[in-house]
């Protein structure tokens, strides 16, 4: 495969992978994300694992992703950043809504692509 194609595919998984969150759909987002990948997401370290968990509580109403871009890219591994715009209209969800830089790094391991490493950060209106 040729690394425009896996490109291709990292970010469907990326995709993919807000899809799951946004569906609260634990099972699809474990698909995807590896146990030990590392997420710092809202200023929050933890694992894959565990951020898997968090999903179920992930109420937002809708996301939109631009400017995605390829950092590095490689047949082993893939870092993508990318900015998405949150939003969510409930009161207890109230960090999840803004407008973040998003970086990624995807991986092969055991002939799957699997996430990692994710970071967020807020951009903040000045």
């Amino acid at each position: 495969m040729s690394n425009k194609n896996i490109e291709e595919l990292v970010f469907k998984k990326e995709y993919d992978m807000w899809k799951a969150a946004s569906n609260q759909d634990e099972g699809a987002f474990k698909k995807l994300v590896a146990d030990d990948a590392i997420m710092i997401c809202g200023g929050y370290r933890c694992l894959g694992a565990e951020y898997a968990e968090f999903i179920k509580d992930f109420k937002i109403n809708g996301y939109k992703i631009k400017n995605e871009e390829v950092i590095f890219s490689s047949e082993e591994a893939i870092q993508i950043h990318y900015v998405i715009d949150v939003k969510s209209e409930l009161p207890e969800a109230a960090e999840l809504s803004g407008v973040f830089h998003v970086v990624s790094l995807w991986r092969m391991k055991n002939d799957l692509w699997k996430l990692c490493f994710n970071m967020d950060s807020r951009i903040l209106d000045i």
